[in-house]
């Protein structure tokens, strides 16, 4: 999949979302992991650095797209969840994992999150104190 594309990776999240995830369940954590390491191998196909693994890729490509401290923290937060496997989590949590991955494919890919990922946002607890902006996120 080394063509894979911004509308390809949406989709992968519009699906998971579309399964109203009550508990993360092995293939929401797929999904999730799968989309960031897609969008990584992306960004970095033609870097001459090694990276060591998904975490480092997230940290150099959020520096390098702008994303905002919060948001790779989020970014950072869904791929460690998704790493624990199946658990029983609210649903806000996992759609909170799930925006968190369309913000990094849409700063990596330069492109607008779709109308479909741009679901109600959840109550936050884990994010600090202030609300997400589930709007297209402003990177550079």
């Amino acid at each position: 999949m080394s063509n894979i594309n911004a509308e390809e990776l949406f989709q992968k999240i519009i699906d998971a979302i579309a399964q109203r995830p009550h508990e993360r369940s092995r293939e929401v954590s797929k999904t999730i992991l799968q989309t960031l390491s897609l969008a990584c191998q992306h960004a970095l196909r033609q870097s001459k650095h090694n990276f060591g693994n998904l975490s480092s890729q997230i940290d150099t490509l959020a520096k390098i797209h702008h994303i905002s401290a919060a948001d790779t923290i989020a970014i950072q937060r869904a791929r460690h969840n998704s790493l624990q496997g199946e658990t029983e989590e609210a649903e806000e949590a996992i759609l909170a994992d799930l925006r968190a991955v369309a913000v990094f494919v849409s700063a990596v890919f330069n492109t607008p999150i779709p109308s479909a990922i741009l679901i109600k946002p959840p109550k936050l607890g884990g994010w600090g104190s202030e609300q997400a902006d589930w709007k297209t996120p402003t990177h550079n």
